[in-house]
């Protein structure tokens, strides 16, 4: 079984709760810090963070998705929750 690296980040709302992930759910893993924090909203608290650094819940989500046979739909992007898909 695979599992997240301490090198990889995720974009993070500690106040919403939410990662960023594609339209698929599956969360955005990035290469470098430096690429998560340019995707981050000013206006929000969003923030780059390590990804095993996530809530249990959320880093339950990123095992599972990182196990996957495929992760096809990395072309569509949305910022809404994890657990409530707007």
């Amino acid at each position: 079984m695979n599992h997240p690296q301490p090198t990889d980040y995720v974009v993070y709302s500690a106040e919403g709760e939410y990662t960023l992930h594609f339209g698929s759910g599956d969360i955005i893993l990035y290469g470098n810090k430096a690429e998560a924090e340019a995707d981050c909203w000013v206006t929000t608290d969003e923030i780059a963070i390590p990804c095993t650094e996530l809530p249990p819940n959320l880093l339950e989500l990123l095992i599972h998705q990182i196990n996957k046979p495929t992760n096809q739909n990395w072309h569509e992007t949305k910022r809404t929750t994890t657990t409530n898909h707007r």
